[in-house]
């Protein structure tokens, strides 16, 4: 009887890369993937799709949900699985609500009160899903304490049983892929000085403010026009950044559109990457300006690549792989950056009118660690070898499928 894991793909970073892992490691193990365009496979793995991504109305949007349901169920009613886990709401609430998977397990990636934080229709209804289905599960989940803490108090008083496990990372495989060459024209923009941000193009990313800050950057004399940013990632809000870009008067090439290669952009829109480490491994740094996070997952890789990173103080999480929970601050108050280190996190309060400087002062500080780098780099890789998969494999194994034998 296998172990049965549910995502919505396995192409991304975050929730889907951990589903990538789980899924690589755990022996015996199936998936069932909402859908899998990028066609991954697995050597020795039984991985099902149930559709292809859409964009369509809401009525077409829940044939789909259904559908997805419906192939959950079978895979279940199938397989037999003596443990059934999942990542994010949409596979979460597919392993609650269906039956015959034996133990369920629930993996929660951000909080909900960030993911679903307005009075409108969709967050409510969320919010109420998630209250309702998620007492259904035999373990949840939280990739770090900030969740577990809101979860305990949003399902009291009859919450189900919830661990803290970290998001793991293949440092030997990220090693490995990053000495890859490309072949193409990526192989000369990692010659190049350049930012990288690794993260989907959507609202919670807020590619929007870091657009603003690359363009400020841009304009000061002693950054000149040598400084590059690339974008790793696609998602929904490709379009808009163009139209930023064009605002800004900042010069951009688009991978998935643009005929010829340009070696005078500024800003590179380069789309999903299946290898993204060599870029990243060349980066100066990583920047990251999210809303709100988890456990990014694009930054403990970049931390096994000795790549330190500027990143917004958005999650727990980011704290707590810094080893900052025990000088927890109210970011709204912060005047200025906090250089960690491995990096320098930049207060959240991005809708203050000196955001914007405080931004461009933190990268600007973090370009010119000079000697200090070198120490900035061992501190990132040291770190990151407490998120291996090997670690943290061994705690699933202790915390999670001991669970399908009890």
């Amino acid at each position: 009887r296998p172990i049965l894991l549910i995502s919505n793909s396995l192409s991304g970073g975050g929730a889907e890369a951990v589903a990538r892992l789980m899924i690589s490691e755990i022996e015996n193990s199936s998936c069932v993937l909402f859908e899998n365009d990028a066609r991954i496979e697995i050597s020795g793995k039984r991985i099902r799709a149930a559709s292809k991504s859409h964009h369509g109305s809401v009525f077409f949007t829940v044939l789909v949900s259904i559908w997805r349901l419906l192939v959950v169920q079978w895979e279940k009613v199938l397989l037999h699985p003596r443990l059934s886990i999942s990542h994010l709401e949409g596979p979460n609430f597919a392993n609650l609500i269906t039956g015959f998977g034996g133990p369920r397990v629930i993996f929660v990636h951000n909080t909900l009160a960030k993911s679903y934080p307005t009075t409108g229709r969709r967050d409510v209804l969320m919010r109420i899903l998630c209250r309702s289905l998620y007492r259904r599960a035999s373990i949840i989940v939280a990739v770090s304490p900030e969740i577990k803490s809101e979860l305990k108090e949003f399902l009291a008083p009859n919450s189900p049983n919830i661990l803290t496990l970290p998001n793991p990372i293949d440092c030997r495989r990220i090693e490995a892929n990053a000495a890859e060459h490309y072949g193409d024209y990526r192989d000369v923009l990692c010659g190049k000085r350049f930012l990288v941000s690794v993260a989907s193009l959507t609202t919670q990313k807020n590619h929007c403010q870091m657009l603003d800050v690359f363009a400020g950057l841009l304009a000061k004399p002693d950054e000149g026009q040598a400084l590059k940013l690339m974008l790793l990632g696609d998602g929904p809000l490709r379009e808009k950044l163009h139209d930023q870009c064009r605002r800004l008067n900042l010069a951009f090439f688009d991978a998935g559109s643009s005929q010829c290669f340009d070696d005078d952009a500024q800003v590179y829109f380069l789309g999903f990457q299946s290898n993204p480490y060599r870029l990243l491994s060349k980066a100066r740094l990583m920047m990251l300006t999210s809303h709100w996070e988890g456990l990014p997952i694009a930054l403990l890789e970049a931390m096994a690549l000795g790549v330190p990173s500027v990143v917004s103080d958005c999650s727990q999480g980011i704290r707590e792989v810094w080893n900052l929970t025990g000088k927890s601050t109210d970011s709204s108050t912060l005047s200025q950056a906090i250089t960690t280190p491995f990096g320098l996190l930049v207060p959240s309060n991005e809708d203050s009118e000196s955001a914007q400087e405080i931004w461009e002062e933190a990268i600007q500080q973090a370009l010119s660690l000079g000697e200090r780098r070198e120490q900035m780099i061992e501190n990132c890789q040291t770190r990151a070898q407490d998120y291996s998969i090997d670690r943290v494999t061994s705690i699933w194994n202790t915390e999670l499928l001991s669970l399908a034998e009890s």
